[in-house]
């Protein structure tokens, strides 16, 4: 089976802990053997020097990231100025499950400075859940 979700929106942060994103999705298994390959498409700002920001992904309230505070990717902006750049992730998981799953893209600005997902609030974001049978 296949999920989709597409939304618009915009979070803007200054959070040093992990905040949840409008990108967002929910699959329920076939079977506890199933993976769940999880795409997500949308975009960042940090909108002003000296400013970063992580990603990662949660199964429900599980931060799915391979080690604390390593996310799944991290910009950052020094002296150049601000960066606006497209965000896309997979991961393949294997919740073992057949209860309903929700995948959430988080979010956290690394220095206490507002970042943004997406720049635009008129952008669209979206999540595919694709279920893998194992």
């Amino acid at each position: 089976q296949v999920v989709s979700n597409t939304v618009t929106g915009r979070l803007q942060t200054s959070s040093s802990s992990y905040v949840a994103t409008q990108v967002t999705a929910s699959i329920t298994p076939s079977s506890t053997s199933s993976k769940i390959l999880v795409l997500m498409q949308t975009a960042f700002s940090t909108e002003a020097n000296g400013r970063s920001i992580t990603w990662t992904i949660y199964r429900d309230s599980t931060n799915l990231e391979a080690s604390s505070n390593s996310g799944f990717g991290q910009a950052y902006t020094d002296a150049g100025g601000r960066i606006r750049a497209g965000l896309n992730l997979s991961f393949l998981d294997s919740p073992s499950t057949t209860s309903s799953v929700t995948y959430t893209l988080y979010v956290k600005s690394d220095l206490s400075d507002q970042v943004e997902i997406p720049p635009d609030p008129n952008m669209q974001q979206q999540t595919i859940l694709m279920e893998i049978a194992g």
